[in-house]
Parts: structure tokens; C-alpha cells; sequence
């Protein structure tokens, strides 16, 4: 079975970058920018996936069964803003400090970190429908729950539960996108499914801000009220948003019902793929593995396609998910193939990949903790109303965050062009966007204009988040090509721990340190919402001192390279003489 060609290899390739471009506001392309022309490498395999996308599908019929999943992927995420937006009542309704009520908005998290790894053993084995339609009624009453939990300890356990759940829509959507979009729309119908999670968690923090800007108490002050009163003051509290979201993914469960499982089902043609192909390395995205081949003389053995309503291009493709939040683990491998532990030592002597993850890490940390509490800071600190405060934040991360992505991914994909094979210039300019994040947060640091803090809080976030792609593509090409899925397992799992997890809560414990301290000794001096968006800003600091390591660690690695080169071919051109006395 012959290989593909040079000239359509070349092709392809350039085909990837071209796409990576317009994938990049989602971060999810980078990935499949630099493994996609690994993955692509027998003819005869994509003549079998461009015969399965020519099958008899019912192109209309999985039109709006993308339309459902984009409806779906905003409704899902809309809790995460409905929480973020509404701490302060949340603190009110349970009497708790910052750091317990933050705690609720990162439980989401740990949830989904545990889902993702249950999601890829079950997705495999259980029909993709069954799965998916059990998540979503599951989701419904972690929101019900969410609803009506009394205490803390209920309210920690829903939201526990909803990120666990969660996971597996989070996880299969990208993956049904990839096997069923149409060849030419699949990096877009990518773009729109994860542009239609941030406008989910967007859409729930104004929707969570609006429902509380008209309530002053707690529904369950007044003990003496009527069922129904407290029904209708339970809508305009915190607690309004999860029913509204129980009752709009009810009739998105009901649609997907009517779709044909033929149209839905994934997992066993990903179960029978891992089958065929035992000697791969690859990444295990929430459990799934995308497989890539190892040696350039071996062939898929491809079998005939059985059922011509499923297609197989999405196994060359299935880098492309969600960043942000899915959790990266290295795909089994062939026994004695690799000795992880020889792995994990090589990748942790590496200052580039370090320093590089670090940096990465802090920047989710700066953007996790602005959502959490930018809102408080500017009612408490600014002194601006409370609708202002969450319009002000949603057009903050409207902006600031999508257009920083946006340009650092064109940037990045520049730069790779330019140097396919290096990466200091993309640190370079890492370092640079960051140098100017840092300043932008530091001018801001003592002001109490509201024009200035908007003004300065959306530029830093712009050029902190826009090297994010670029600190991707470094965190992958730094590092061997043997460690990379062990390299990327592990940076995943550093972003959703320390970036998401861990951040708010950090920040919380903060300001409880300033409110609870003894005698009031340092509230009297510092303002627990301004100590925690100052720790926020200062943050900037690290972010550009990691960034500037990492340049110059890729500086002097370049000149030892450039050395041993340069040392290499003095001895092959002159060989030494052997003279014989």
C-alpha cells in the first residue's frame, strides 16, 4: 500500500495551517495544526473516508443535528456563569466566606476532571445516544437540585455532579461534529461549537446578573410567606437560573430522542479503529484516543465500511477538541514501548517546557479569577451598580479575551509558517504580549476610575490570552515527539487543576484572610475585594518572568545546537589525519 505522495503531502499540509487559522478563537485547532500531518499518511485511507462522507447521509438530517448541539453546547454552559456572576448571594444564602461559596464554582471543575476519564471508558462500549441522553436528564436534576439545595454540603454535591455529567456532552460533541460535518465544514462547525460554549457562559453570567438585580433578600428570610411567594422570589434569586436551564434543555432532549441513533453513535467505530490499529501512540482526550501511526512503512488495514451512514475521517482529526477544558491523558501504547518514568524525567529537565506550561497555567488563573470576582470588585471597590457591574464584565470578556485568542492565533500561525521547525520567535513574542499584559495590569493597580480599570483590565486580558495559542504550539514542539503525549497530558491536567480549579478558590481564601483576621487588623487597612483582584494583578508579574525565562532558555538552546552543528560539520569536512611515525 503505497503512501501518499510528496507534492499531496505538501498539500495537505498547507491545507492545515490554512485551517488552523480559522479555528484559533476556539484554541482547539492547535493541536491538530501540528499533529494533522502526522496523522495523514495513507492514500487508500482517505480514499475509504472521502468515499464514507460521499454515502447516502441525509445531509439535512445532521444540519439539524448540528444546529441542536450548538443549542445544546450554549445551554450547558450557562451554569458556569449563572455561579460566577452571583457569589456574593450565594455567601448571603448559606452565611459563608468567600473561599466556601468560590468553592461552588470550582466543584464544576473537579466534577468534570472525574467525568472526562469515566466519559472515555464508557463511551467506547455504550451506544452514544443512551449515553448522551442519560447525561442530559442527569443534568436536569443536578440543576433541579441546584435549585432546591438547602445546605452547603447539597449545593456541593450538584455542582459536583453537573461537571461530571457534563463531561460527557462536553466531551462527545466536538467528536460527533468531527465524524459527521461535511468535509469542507468541519474546522468552522468546530469554531461554532466552542464559540457557542463561551457565548453559554456569557449568556448565563448577564442572564444570573439580571434575575438577582431586582431581589434585596433571601428567599428563605421570610418564613411566613406563601408557597407561592417564595416560588416566584426563589426565580429573581441565585437559585432562578437553574430552572431556567432545567426547563430549556427538556425540549432539547426531546429532539434529540426523535434523531436516529444511526446519525449519533461514535464510540464503537472509535472501539473497532484502537482494534485495528494496536501499535500507535496517540493522545487520550477524556478517554478517547487519537491514534497516530508510528512507523512510516506500516499500512492501516482498513476494512470494508459496513454501515455507509458513518463515516471514519474523524480518527486523522480527533485532536480537535475542546482546550480549555478537556483533560489530556497519554494513550496506551504497546507494553515496553516507552518507559514513562524515563518520559516524565525528560519532560520535567526540560526549562522551555516548563516555564512555558507555567506561564500558560497563570494566564487561565488571571482570566478564571476575573470572572469570579471582577463583579464584586467593581460594586464594592468602583462603587458602580450592580447591573452595570455584570454588563461591564460581560463586554469585558466579550472582547478582550476573543480578540487576544483571535490575534495570537493568527500570529502564532504566522510564525509557524515562517519557522515550521523552531519556536523562538513564538516565544519571543509570548514574551512580549505578556510584558505588555504586565504593564496594563500594573497602571491599573491603584485606580478608582471605572473608564481606566475597564479600559486596562480588557487590554491585559487581551494580550495575556492572545499567547495562549502561541504558548500551545511551543508546549508541543518543544519536547520530543515520543514524550509529546505524556507532555500533553500533563500540561492539561496543570491548566485544569491550578488554572480553573484552583484559581478562584486561591483568591477567595485571600480575601477571608483580610475579613476573618482577629480584631479586624487588616480589614481595616485593605479591602478584601481589592487584596483579591490586587493578588490577580500582580499575578502578571510571574506570567512575564515565566515567559522571559523560556525565551531565554530557547535562546541558549539554539546557540548549543547551533554549536554542535556548526562543530559536526568542521569534523565532517576535515577529517582528521592519521599520521603514522
Amino acid at each position: 500500500m503505497s503512501l501518499i505522495g510528496e507534492r499531496d503531502n505538501i498539500s495537505l499540509l498547507s491545507e492545515t495551517k490554512r485551517s488552523s487559522r480559522s479555528s484559533f478563537p476556539t484554541l482547539q485547532g492547535l493541536y491538530m495544526s501540528l499533529f494533522e500531518g502526522e496523522m495523514i499518511s495513507d492514500e487508500n485511507y482517505l480514499v475509504t473516508a472521502e468515499q464514507s462522507r460521499s454515502s447516502n447521509i441525509d445531509r439535512k438530517l445532521i444540519k439539524l443535528q448540528f444546529f441542536v448541539t450548538v443549542a445544546l453546547s450554549i445551554v450547558v454552559c450557562m451554569d458556569h456563569g449563572f455561579v460566577a456572576c452571583n457569589l456574593e448571594w450565594i455567601e448571603k444564602s448559606f452565611g459563608v466566606g468567600y473561599t466556601q461559596s468560590s468553592i461552588i464554582g470550582s466543584m464544576v471543575y473537579m466534577g468534570f476532571l472525574v467525568g472526562s476519564l469515566v466519559t472515555g471508558i464508557f463511551l467506547p462500549i455504550i451506544k452514544s445516544k443512551v449515553l448522551l441522553l442519560s447525561s442530559l436528564i442527569m443534568i436536569n436534576l443536578t440543576c433541579l437540585y441546584s435549585f432546591k439545595a438547602d445546605s452547603l454540603a447539597e449545593i456541593y454535591a450538584a455542582r459536583f455532579f453537573t461537571g461530571f455529567f457534563q463531561s460527557v456532552v462536553i466531551v462527545y460533541i466536538p467528536l460527533w461534529v468531527d465524524q459527521y460535518a461535511p468535509k469542507s465544514n468541519i474546522t468552522s462547525w468546530l469554531a461554532y461549537q466552542q464559540l457557542s460554549g463561551m457565548l453559554g457562559i456569557l449568556s448565563g453570567y448577564l442572564l444570573g446578573g439580571i434575575l438577582t438585580c431586582f431581589t434585596t433578600e433571601d428567599i428563605f428570610i421570610n418564613i411566613n410567606s406563601t408557597y407561592t411567594d417564595r416560588f416566584i422570589a426563589s426565580i429573581l434569586s441565585w437559585r432562578g437560573p437553574f430552572l431556567i436551564q432545567f426547563i430549556v434543555i427538556i425540549p432539547i432532549i426531546a429532539i434529540i430522542t426523535l434523531f436516529p441513533a444511526s446519525i449519533l453513535d461514535i464510540g464503537q467505530e472509535y472501539s473497532r479503529f484502537n482494534s485495528d490499529n494496536s501499535r500507535t501512540t496517540g493522545l487520550l482526550v477524556s478517554g478517547v484516543t487519537v491514534q497516530r501511526s508510528t512507523d512510516a512503512n506500516n499500512d492501516f488495514s482498513v476494512k470494508p465500511i459496513t454501515n455507509p451512514n458513518i463515516n471514519k475521517v474523524n480518527y486523522q482529526r480527533g485532536s480537535k477538541l475542546q482546550r480549555s477544558s478537556i483533560l489530556l491523558l497519554p494513550s496506551m501504547t504497546r507494553k515496553g514501548d516507552v518507559n514513562k518514568k524515563e518520559e516524565l524525567s525528560e519532560i520535567c529537565s526540560n526549562p522551555i517546557y516548563i516555564f512555558t506550561t507555567l506561564s500558560t497555567c497563570g494566564v487561565y488563573c488571571f482570566v478564571t479569577g476575573l470572572i469570579f470576582w471582577m463583579n464584586q470588585y467593581l460594586t464594592q471597590v468602583i462603587l458602580i451598580d450592580r447591573f452595570s457591574a455584570i454588563f461591564t464584565v460581560f463586554c469585558v470578556f466579550l472582547i478582550g479575551p476573543t480578540l487576544g485568542v483571535y490575534f495570537g492565533g493568527i500570529t502564532g500561525d504566522i510564525l509557524n509558517e515562517y519557522r515550521p521547525q523552531g519556536f523562538g520567535w513564538i516565544l519571543t513574542f509570548c514574551f512580549f504580549f505578556s510584558l505588555f499584559g504586565f504593564i496594563a495590569s500594573m497602571s491599573i493597580l491603584k485606580t478608582r476610575s471605572y473608564i481606566a480599570f475597564v479600559w486596562g483590565i480588557t487590554i491585559a486580558l487581551f494580550f495575556l490570552t492572545g499567547t495562549l495559542p502561541m504558548s500551545l504550539i511551543v508546549s508541543m514542539k518543544c519536547v520530543s515527539s515520543h514524550t509529546r503525549p505524556m507532555a500533553t497530558a500533563l500540561a492539561q491536567f496543570i491548566f485544569n487543576l491550578f488554572g480553573f480549579l484552583i484559581a478562584p478558590v486561591f483568591i477567595g481564601a485571600i480575601m477571608d484572610i483580610i475579613d476573618l483576621f482577629p480584631f479586624g487588623a487588616l480589614k481595616y487597612k485593605y479591602d478584601p475585594h481589592s487584596a483579591g483582584i490586587i493578588t490577580l494583578l500582580y499575578l502578571t508579574a510571574p506570567i512575564f518572568f515565566m515567559y522571559g525565562i523560556a525565551m531565554f532558555s530557547s535562546c541558549c538552546y539554539c546557540m548549543i545546537r547551533q554549536n554542535t552543528t556548526s562543530r559536526n560539520n568542521s569534523q565532517t569536512n576535515n577529517p582528521m589525519k592519521i599520521v603514522i611515525q
